[in-house]
């Protein structure tokens, strides 16, 4: 297993031995590969050699490289007798939050590691502690520890405590996580130890992949019927039963705010919207009492029915933020008809009533907190679209209500979210003095809050939006200081480190659970048995999701992290797309290109255009530095002496490129505004996809032949095979996006001395190793041809020579490809070879050469199905030695 990871291994040695300056060496080595609790493995050495030489051997044993590695080695360490040890677990004030690796016995047979210690249960509340309450007095569960030995270390003990020493020692610890070859290193301090390290540097790349992982596992738990998985006790690999009708929906409305983010990031395909819509039918199927006016949602109970606010608001904000989403106004009558079962919990002075029973008596006037603030909330998202001014006047009773009985005592989320909507149609002063106290009253208790608590980052992050606008109003009598307003901003950024750290069910940390698979990538509660409810789930993604949009950072974080340092992430800035342009005395020509390029729909953030000249001699140059101000990232790459071609200025184009997809555009053409964005989306819907062709269009005046064959279809195509295709017909490189890892792979450029057909090299290497090709429809206009001038060389017809070169480097290329096998490796050259043998065939001296190159095995690709009659007679005199010199 190691010698196909050895740079990897070598890199994690390099990085745990620069930080270890101490002898005695401790190692834990945790691998996972299937969705079964992790093996926890130790070793150990006077000196870090010793002991690191122990782990390769270890992993040498694995058939294959795991799932998931974690390499840690112990950093500190605090000798305590037994006493000692037992008083500070009881000490610990929350469940699960001892946050010490615990070595209770010399020999190392009975130590474990804190993630250990929580994933297992080795220490538990009593059976009276209540969740919340910072009383945990942790103790030794006996049962649990001779469990998990058992599994553990494949042993019975009986009476565990009697085997530790009387001293026992107490520990930190350092390292890595490896997960799909990238290493991540790990916190070894305070809340969030043992998980990868995330700080102010990068948070953007984390909360992208926090939102993302966190996004897919609470959609995972959509079942095929549309109800949840209500959620897991992971400790124990168990489901919790129960289930809720106000966490069904505002589950639900998560879900879509999170489709909203993955599709603006291209990452949400038709299968997650499907969900989400089984969810709304499956709710509206089972949970929904009808009268002949209204639509309300119902709790089922051993007891009976109830109907409670909360569930009314909830089901209104799914329906109207899926109408919003997606456009589709299916759910608007039903809207109305709950809308109207809202009356029946508020009364005229704007009081309400929290749950009523089914004949919509009151059952409790007050419950929680939550629902005032979604029933104002959810009057608001409906408003615009219901357009009646009835719920805006019954928004404001709502909202007066809350002012008299002083509701901004509670500090509630919800309530943060009602008002910040309600101002933006009545922009009272007293509604936001309400908003704003609501908000900075307990600002103190949020800083230092210790558990992840989500539905603080949802209060701040609605509050700094309300914050915006009342400083964007200018009240006479400011209702906020700067300092204040400073303060806040820096509590929503810390609560979002935290609860990405604190909260979130990174696989380092799943691994010790027993089904971590099935638990990667969700949001816990760690005080209350790691518990993981779609609630848990929902309002962990709600707040990082407003809290990334509001914060917008000008650096896009790759999705990678390229470099692995223990102190510090080494993320440089995201572009997504690199747009290369060759270009050599054409001033007017790529004027026009790069105006039309500037019109791009793509963020300019996430894009660069990099143009190489290649040594004009008129005002090529000036007219390309007269857009520096219209890109974000333009480069201008500038050759000492012209080449007599495209090919080195592309190659340099090429090497200075940053994204992960490229495309190449020619001076005299031009792509149109949405043809970035369209080929992006359609390039990141399909994982394996890794060239996507765009139809070509002549522009006007142009008299230029182009080759559509390709592109027949009239809407967009994912997952072809190039085979399948008609990419041989399109052999030029411009107008495709082309992900770059796919270059950086073989590598696969442009050649020199070769001034026609140069791209065809290019591309017909490119062609034979992607994996998946798209194409998008020829119902839009994205990429139009030039017709081009004498400066260029493309009137130039294709010499035999260079025609015999192009092949032959070509053919050598794809038969040494290991990958592809034979038959494949045929199919493709025969394709070509339609393509060339005519061009070959002309020539005096280039069908013998070529057959001296490439004859010994030449005789493949006569085999190919895919072969045409002219090409099969050209190889057969090729043999025959028809074409031998006398």
């Amino acid at each position: 297993m190691v010698s196909g990871n050895n740079s990897l291994l070598k890199e994690v040695r390099e990085t745990l031995q620069s930080k270890s300056d101490k002898n005695n060496i401790h190692f834990f080595v945790t691998t996972c590969s299937e969705n079964a609790r992790g093996v926890v493995w130790q070793a150990t050495g006077y000196r870090f050699e010793k002991a690191w030489l122990k782990v390769e051997r270890y992993l040498n044993e694995f058939d294959k490289f795991p799932k998931w590695l974690k390499i840690e080695l112990v950093d500190t360490s605090e000798a305590v007798s037994a006493d000692e040890g037992i008083a500070a677990f009881y000490q610990t004030q929350r469940n699960n939050y001892f946050r010490y690796g615990v070595k209770f016995k010399k020999d190392n047979t009975y130590t474990f590691l804190p993630e250990e210690i929580v994933g297992n249960s080795l220490l538990v509340p009593p059976d009276v502690h209540v969740v919340g309450k910072r009383d945990a007095r942790l103790k030794i569960s006996e049962d649990n520890f001779s469990q998990y030995i058992a599994s553990r270390d494949q042993k019975t003990c009986l009476k565990l405590v009697s085997h530790f020493d009387s001293q026992w020692r107490f520990f930190t610890k350092k390292g890595i996580f490896i997960e799909d070859g990238i290493i991540y290193p790990l916190e070894n301090e305070a809340y969030g130890q043992g998980v990868r390290r995330i700080d102010t540097e990068n948070q953007w790349l984390m909360l992208k992949q926090g939102i993302e992982r966190g996004a897919n596992y609470l959609v995972d738990q959509v079942t095929n019927t549309g109800k949840f998985i209500y959620g897991y006790f992971p400790v124990y690999g168990r489901k919790i039963n129960s289930y809720n009708s106000v966490r069904h929906y505002s589950s639900l409305y998560a879900l879509l705010e999170a489709y909203e983010y993955l599709k603006e990031q291209g990452k949400a395909g038709d299968d997650f919207l499907q969900k989400i819509e089984q969810g709304l039918q499956w709710g509206l199927m089972n949970l929904t009492q009808v009268t002949e006016d209204c639509y309300y949602v119902v709790e089922r109970l051993k007891s009976g029915v109830e109907l409670k606010l909360g569930a009314q608001a909830m089901v209104i904000l799914a329906l109207t933020k899926y109408q919003t989403v997606t456009g589709n106004q299916q759910f608007l009558p039903s809207i109305k008809k709950f809308l109207a079962g809202m009356k029946s919990f508020i009364a005229a002075d704007g009081a309400t009533t929290h749950v009523l029973n089914e004949d919509l008596t009151e059952k409790e006037a007050f419950r929680i907190i939550y629902y005032d603030g979604e029933a104002l909330f959810a009057i608001m998202r409906a408003y615009p679209l219901v357009k009646r001014k009835e719920w805006l006047e019954l928004a404001e009773r709502l909202m007066n209500h809350f002012i008299v009985k002083k509701y901004e005592r509670y500090h509630d989320h919800w309530l943060s979210y009602s008002v910040n909507e309600l101002t933006k149609y009545v922009p009272r002063r007293k509604y936001f003095e309400f908003g704003v106290r609501n908000a900075l009253d307990n600002l103190s208790f949020i800083e230092n809050r210790d558990t992840a608590y989500p539905t603080m980052l949802e209060l701040l992050v609605a509050a700094v939006k309300m914050f915006d606008r009342i400083e964007e109003i200018g009240f006479k009598e400011t209702l906020f200081t700067e300092e204040e307003f400073f303060h806040l901003k820096q509590v929503m950024e810390k609560r979002a480190i935290h609860e990405l750290r604190t909260g979130t069910m990174w696989p380092e940390l799943a691994m010790f659970f027993v089904k971590p698979e099935t638990i990667a990538g969700g949001f816990y509660v760690r005080h209350d048995r790691c518990r993981m409810r779609i609630d848990d789930a929902e309002h962990f993604l709600s707040g990082l999701i407003n809290y990334q949009e509001y914060m917008q950072p000008d650096t896009v974080i790759e999705d990678r992290p390229r470099a692995l340092e223990m102190d510090e992430a080494d993320v440089e800035d995201s572009i997504d797309i690199s747009v290369l342009i060759p270009v050599y005395n054409r001033e007017k020509e790529i004027a026009d290109c790069l105006n039309k390029l500037a019109r791009s729909t793509f963020d300019k953030a996430r894009f660069e255009v990099i143009v190489a000249d290649d040594a004009s001699t008129d005002n090529t140059v000036k007219a390309i530095q007269s857009f520096e101000d219209q890109f974000e990232h333009l480069k201008i790459v500038c050759l000492p002496e012209n080449s007599g071609g495209a090919s080195v200025p592309r190659n340099m184009a090429l090497k200075q490129a940053k994204g992960k997809w490229v495309m190449f555009v020619d001076s005299d053409d031009y792509i149109t505004p949405f043809a970035l964005e369209g080929s992006y989306q359609l390039a990141i819907k399909d994982e394996e996809t890794d060239l996507v062709g765009m139809p070509y269009f002549r522009a006007e005046g142009s008299k230029r032949a182009l080759g559509r064959s390709c592109f027949s279809s009239p809407t967009a195509v994912t997952g072809l095979d190039f085979l399948d295709t008609k990419l041989y017909n399109s052999l030029n490189i411009v107008g495709k996006l082309i992900r770059k890892e796919v270059l950086d792979k073989y590598p696969i450029e442009f050649p020199l001395g070769i001034k026609v057909r140069e791209d065809n090299w290019f591309s017909m290497k490119l062609y034979a190793v992607v994996r998946k090709v798209a194409l998008l429809g020829n119902k839009k206009s994205y990429y139009f041809c030039g017709d081009r001038d004498g400066v260029s060389l493309s009137r130039t017809g294709t010499p035999p020579r260079d025609a015999m070169k192009i092949y032959s480097e070509v053919f050598r290329f794809i038969f040494e490809l290991e990958e592809l096998s034979q038959d494949r490796k045929a199919d493709i050259l025969a394709i070509y070879m339609n393509r060339y043998a005519g061009m070959i065939r002309r020539g005096r001296y280039s069908p013998e050469r070529l057959f001296n190159r490439i004859g010994h095995s030449l005789y493949l690709v006569k085999k190919s199905r895919y072969l045409d009659p002219m090409p099969k007679q050209f190889i057969e005199d090729l043999y025959s030695g028809k074409y031998e010199r006398q």
